[in-house]
Order: structure tokens, then sequence, then C-alpha cells
């Protein structure tokens, strides 16, 4: 048998080392083809009529990366139509496609003023030029092929000239705004908090009728170790490797590179001195951060993973922050470092960014760009959660470093996800605020006159200093390029009830010649709890060469189809959802399967929340 193995040996290695490699390799090449096929191949969507075309979620996720692009890009790829789903993106450039009029990617701003601009776009989306010019000849042929339909006999002139006349007419104001007041006389009865925790518990703050909402957002505790820039250089100055050899060596070294003039038998000079000690007070910070970093590591030891989360076991604590400021002060002769905690107070991501010292503090462990304690914070798992960042209840974060280099080691202690308030105690004082709010905007309205009559006979200024609030500076509003930052002049309703009175004032008198009864405005704005007094200054028609330039674009044009789209059904029109969808034989496959599949790598590793 012996004898047999020896002569053979070659060819048993070699067949057995081939089996060994085979049996080595299978598991991977399960997983890729599981990866494949949950995150590349699965099929997403068909199209076409008797033979139809399968899409993959591979398609489907260069479809949505073309459409972040767009998002990002802003105004430099605005579409005429509003596009918030990936199929319908893909049915409009499919439907150009189709016309012949994509153009090919090489044809797209090929001047060197182009190149700048494709340079731009792709710095700013993190894409190749390459993907920003596809994408780029993509958007120009489905706008051409919008206009091609719109400057049809679709719209008559006299229509697009009246559109144009309202939504490029400017009107100059000096606004006012009368805000309800969030004091008043309280008393109100529990069944009255109840009722409206009841209806707008769900919505965010500030996002509900009348801005009231009271849906609690993420929030964490958190608890963590300072260690002071500060304690650092004051240690440094005072130990030995700041002593004369050591000035004396670090001005020679520095002197070697033109630096400090050359030593001579002279006292150190205090440059030199305090060279030295910037430089070594920074790498003892360092120092300190990495030792923090392994110290908290070593200490979860041996606890298991999944999805590059911690497994961890019931009761496991970790290494106190405590007993780590206490090593940090025996190991580097510092004065003990500062220990903080949030006690029973809840903090927002605001909140979080306010905390003194460690709210501005920053790593840069996930990248070029540093990121806060806020964002590392609400990357909890339990929370916004993130693909990128790998952040856990219970599993010290990476250490942070201040402005001033000082160290910040952060454990988050405690979560609590988004969700409405399980009680009126929960938001009472904001349950109380907005209910006097309401009611102080009821006696706001039933004196609207009154209110208006001050703003004509004494003046903005007036009614201001009697309502406690301020004149804006003048501004200008127009429907067509809504641009104003005045917050209650971005509401669209109120800029047209501006508009529309100005431009039913009479025109053949001088502007400022009007009275003030004809210039003076109150709007009540009731989704913002507001009055608003404007004073009309002056108005600015649309001229005939701006309309001709407007129409040439066919800027007015995708303006009146953008308003039909919302007043009739999304999907309706020849170029809607719908009929795109039945023209081309489109129809989703298994949507909730194909979503789940690629948001779910092999590792199960958490899909990020966001683009």
């Amino acid at each position: 048998m012996f004898k047999f193995l020896r002569k053979y040996n070659k060819y048993i290695l070699a067949v057995g080392g081939t089996l060994l490699m085979i049996t080595f390799l299978i598991p991977f090449a399960f997983d890729r083809l599981l990866q494949d096929i949950g995150q590349g191949r699965a099929t997403w969507a068909t199209v076409g009529g008797e033979n139809p075309r399968k899409i993959n979620v591979g398609e489907l996720d260069l479809v949505q990366r073309e459409m972040r692009l767009m998002a990002v890009a802003g105004t430099q790829l605005q579409m005429s139509v509003a596009i918030e789903r990936a199929e319908y993106w893909f049915l409009l450039a499919l439907e150009a496609q189709q016309a012949g009029l994509v153009r090919a990617p090489a044809t797209i701003l090929p001047t060197e003023q182009g190149q700048l601009q494709l340079a731009a776009l792709a710095a700013v989306s993190g894409e190749s030029v390459p993907f920003v010019r596809q994408t780029l000849a993509k958007v120009q042929g489905v706008q051409e092929l919008l206009l091609l339909y719109l400057d049809g006999d679709k719209y008559s002139d006299r229509r697009l000239k009246q559109l144009a006349r309202r939504l490029y007419h400017r009107v100059t104001v000096q606004p006012l705004v009368i805000a309800a007041s969030p004091d008043g006389p309280g008393g109100y009865s529990e069944r009255q908090l109840a009722d409206q925790l009841e209806k707008y518990a769900i919505d965010p703050p500030g996002e509900g009728e009348m801005g009231f909402g009271y849906r609690l957002p993420d929030r964490a505790r958190i608890e963590w170790l300072v260690v002071s820039a500060d304690s650092v250089r004051e240690m440094v100055s005072t130990s030995d490797r700041l002593g004369p050899v050591a000035l004396r060596k670090h001005w020679a070294l520095e002197a070697r590179k033109g630096r400090f003039g050359t030593p001579d038998d002279s006292p150190v000079p205090d440059e030199v001195r305090d060279d030295l000690l910037v430089r070594l007070t920074t790498r003892t910070l360092d120092t300190i951060a990495r030792d923090a970093n392994d110290r908290l590591r070593f200490a979860r030891r041996g606890l298991g993973s999944s999805g590059g989360y911690v497994i961890i076991p019931d009761g496991w604590q970790g290494l106190s922050l405590q007993q780590l400021g206490l090593d940090f002060q025996a190991e580097y002769n510092l004065a003990l470092p500062e220990y903080h905690a949030i006690g029973d107070r809840w903090l927002t991501a605001g909140g979080l960014a306010e905390l003194d010292g460690i709210g501005d503090a920053t790593s840069d462990k996930f990248g070029t760009t540093p990121i806060g304690l806020a964002a590392l914070v609400m990357a909890d798992r339990t929370l916004e959660g993130s693909s990128m960042i790998q952040s856990q209840t219970g599993i010290a974060g990476p250490a942070l470093r201040g402005a001033d280099g000082s160290i910040f080691v952060y454990r988050i202690t405690a979560t609590d996800p988004a969700r409405a308030p399980d009680s009126v105690d929960e938001v009472r004082q904001e349950l109380i605020a907005d209910l006097n709010r309401l009611g102080d905007y009821r006696t706001l309205t039933e004196n609207a006159q009154a209110i208006r009559q001050i703003a004509i006979t004494d003046g903005l200024l007036a009614l201001a200093m009697q309502y406690d609030t301020a004149v804006d500076a003048t501004t200008s509003v127009t429907l067509g390029f809504p641009t104003n930052t005045v917050d209650i002049l971005q509401d669209q309703q109120v800029v047209e009830s501006i508009i529309d009175h100005a431009m039913a004032l009479p025109g053949d008198t001088p502007f400022l010649d009007l009275p003030d009864r004809d210039r003076v405005l109150l709007l009540p704005v009731e989704d913002r709890l507001s009055l608003l007094v404007v004073r009309l200054t002056d108005q600015s028609p649309l001229t005939r060469e701006n309309f001709q330039t407007y129409m040439q674009y066919g800027i007015i044009q995708s303006k009146l189809l953008s308003e039909e789209a919302v007043e009739q059904d999304p999907g309706g029109g020849p170029f809607g959802y719908k009929a795109l969808a039945a023209r081309h034989d489109f129809t989703l496959t298994r949507v909730d399967d194909v979503a789940a599949a690629a948001e779910t790598t092999p590792d199960d590793t958490p899909a990020d929340a966001g683009f």
C-alpha cells in the first residue's frame, strides 16, 4: 500500500489538490451566483409586445443613477414634467430613443467650455464624465420630444400670451408678516389637547395642516470622554521631551531645512520651543486617539458580528469610558479627562450638533469628507441607518477630533426612533403653543380690516411697532421665476394673489400715483397662521422681446404642459406614465420582491437609507 502511494504520490496530490480547490471555491461561487441573482439579474420589468424584453435590476440601478444626477444638477437638467418614478423616466427615455431624438453622447457639449461643465457635473454627482454625457443626451432627447409635441397646434397664441403675461409679471413689494403668537391664556382641557394630538400625531413638526405636527424625530442619548488638547499640551510642556537636549536637537534638525537659523551657544529661541511643543502635542494626541480605538476594539474581542455590526450578548457592557479616562490619566500623566453623559434627555441631530466641543468634532474614518457627531449617531442601525457607517448602540464610535485637536470618545447609550407621541405629556408644551397660535390667528383675521387700515393711514412701520414685528426689505415676486428668499413669499397662492391684485390695478395711472388703499394688500395665510401685509411699490409687465425669447426656447410651452399635468390625472396625457406604459407594453414584475432584492446584500449588510 505504501509502495503504491509513493509511486503515484504526484498524481494523487494533483487530483486531490484540484478536488480540494473545487470544494473550497464552491461556497464563493454560490455566493456570487446569489449576489448576481439578488442584485443585478432579477427581472424588474418587461417591455415589448409578443417577445417582451426583460429589464433587470442592474438596468434599474442605471435609471436610478440617471435620476440622481438630474436631481443633483437641478436647473441644468430640469425637465418640463415632474419625474418621481424610475419607470416613468425609463419610458420617456425609451420613447425619445425610438423617435431618434437621443444624440450620440460624443456630440454633447464638445466645446472647451462644455468640457468644463461636464467635469463640474461629474464632480458634483460623483459620476464619470461619460455617464454624465449619456444622461445629458437622454435629457435633451426627452426635452426635444416634448417640445415637438408642444410646438404643434395644441396651444393657441392667445392662450400662451395670457399665461406668459401672468407668469412673468413682476411686482415689487414691501412685506410685513404678523405671525400668530404661541403665548396665550392656555387653560385647555385634556380632551382638547388629546384631540389636537390625535389629528396631527403622525405629521412631522411644521409639515401638517397650518404647520401643526407632533411626530417625534429620531433621538438618541450618548456618553463621551474628552481628552483636551490643552491638557496634553500642559503635560508635554513639563516633560523631558521638551528638555534642553531635545530642544537643541530639534533646532539643529530644523536648521538643516533652512529654518530658525544656525544653532550656536545662545539660548534656544522661543520659536524653536513653540514649534517642538506643537509637534509633540499633535503627535501625542494622535497616539491617544489610536490608543482609544485600540482599547475599545480590544474590549469587544470574541464578540461575533453580522453585516458589519457587533452581536452584543445580554449583559455585556464593554470598556467603561470612566475607566478609559483613568487609564489615560495614568498612562500619559494627564489631568483626568472629563466624562459627560446625557441623562434623561433625548437629543435630536440638531441637539447633538449643539453640544459644546463634541458637537463640532469630526472623524475622517469614512472617506475624505469629515463626518460630525450628529451624522454618526443618526447613522445608528435603529435610526436612519447607513451602509457606509456601521453605528450601533452600546458600541463606541471612532475617536473624534475637535478643531483644536482635542479627542472625543463617544458611545450611543440609547435611541428612540421617530414615532408618534405615546401621550399628551410628551408634547404638552407644543400642543398648548399651537392652540394658542390658532386662537390668536382667528383674532387677527377678525380684525383684518382694522389692521389693513392702520397700514394705509399710519404706514407699515407703525403697524410693525404695534404688533411687535418688522418690515422686511423691499423685494420682488413673480410666478415664472420663484426665487424670493422671504419664506412666506415662497407660497405660490400668496404670490398669485399679489400678481392678480397688481394686474387688476388701473393701467392708465402711474403706479406710484395710485392711492395707498389700492396698493396695500392684506392676505390671511392660514397654512402659516399669519397675516401678510404688503405695500406694492412697482410692477414690470412682460415685454414683447422677453416673450419671444421664452417662446423660442419652449419655456412658456413647458410651463403650460406642467400646469396641465398637475390639473389632469397624473397618469393622463400622451406622455403620462399610463399612456407610455400602454404604448410600450411595459409591465413591472413582482415589484416588492425586486425592491427587496435590490436593497439586500448577501451578507445582510443593511441597505443605505438614502441615495
